[in-house]
């Protein structure tokens, strides 16, 4: 009975020190995948920080082109106009900035309004769905381009207001003369005070006797 007894303590304890060992084993962590940053969409140009997406350019130039045609007129005889449509949009987002920074907003009724007026000239609802399809606009972004042409709009008002209506005239008096003594000779009263200015009437300006005259 003793060897079985000692055999079953031996493997009892084998076993409880494999399952104490398996217990204490460290788990291995799974990895947690990083969570993929989104793409920036490609951009046609930065101002102060904004973006001008590509794809928006391409929509202007779309339709720049498009019209163009509808004109008669030959694409190829405009050199680079896609440099120019960009320029624009550049303008457009620049003063509507400064419009915003002056404290301009563009309420949405006032957007709403205009686009409604604008169905209205074309004949209603459908057939302003049917000009927004034909010209690569959705609502969303007619809407944003419009809210920044008025703001553009309304820094445009703002420097045109700020012009003074009167400003200071300065008059200047060209004389053409053939011969050289003669033009000295006029600088010379024209410096020293002996001619009056020629705009005010109240005097001439006194044509020197010829030099051959003079050797009398």
């Amino acid at each position: 009975m003793r060897p079985r007894l000692w055999l079953l303590a031996l493997t009892l304890t084998l076993a409880l020190t494999g399952c104490t060992g398996l217990a204490l084993a460290p788990a291995t962590p799974t990895p947690i995948p990083a969570t993929p940053s989104p793409t920036p969409e490609p951009a046609a140009a930065q101002v102060n920080g904004t973006v001008i997406r590509l794809a928006d350019l391409e929509e202007e130039v779309a339709r720049f082109e498009a019209a163009q045609r509808s004109l008669g007129i030959d694409l190829a005889a405009l050199g680079d106009y896609r440099a120019t449509v960009l320029d624009s949009l550049i303008d457009r987002r620049l003063l509507a900035e400064a419009a915003r920074a002056a404290g301009t907003s563009i309420e949405p009724a006032e957007v709403e309004a205009r686009i409604e007026t604008l169905a209205g000239g074309m004949g209603g609802s459908d057939a302003m769905g049917a000009w927004l399809a034909a010209n690569g606009y959705s609502y969303e972004s007619l809407t944003s381009a419009l809210t920044e042409e008025l703001l553009a709009a309304r820094t445009v008002e703002a420097i045109a207001n700020g012009v003074p209506q009167t400003a200071e005239q300065v008059h200047a008096l060209h004389l053409l003369v053939a011969d050289a003594g003669l033009a000295e000779d006029l600088r010379i009263q024209i410096v020293g005070g002996t001619a009056d200015d020629a705009g005010s009437g109240s005097g001439r300006l006194r044509a020197p006797a010829r030099r051959s005259e003079r050797r009398r």
